[in-house]
């Protein structure tokens, strides 16, 4: 067999090993992508619900004191 022949069959044998590698790599990083945007899509979720909670007294105050004042 010749060495071109040989470098060839390595190359491509390597060339797929790498794009397998890069592939599960690349699958990985998207789910670990996708469950952080979830994290952040859940924190902001509580973030917004905090603030509402927080406007309740307020607004409670102030229909309060307009009905009395």
């Amino acid at each position: 067999m010749e060495p071109i022949t040989i470098l060839i069959y390595v190359s491509t044998v390597v060339i797929a090993a790498l794009w397998i590698f890069l592939s599960m790599v690349l699958y990985r990083a998207y789910s670990i992508m996708t469950k952080v945007d979830r994290i952040i899509e859940y924190i902001d979720h509580i973030k917004d619900t905090l603030r509402s909670w927080e406007a309740i007294p307020t607004k409670f105050i102030a229909k309060m004191l307009k009905k009395h004042f």
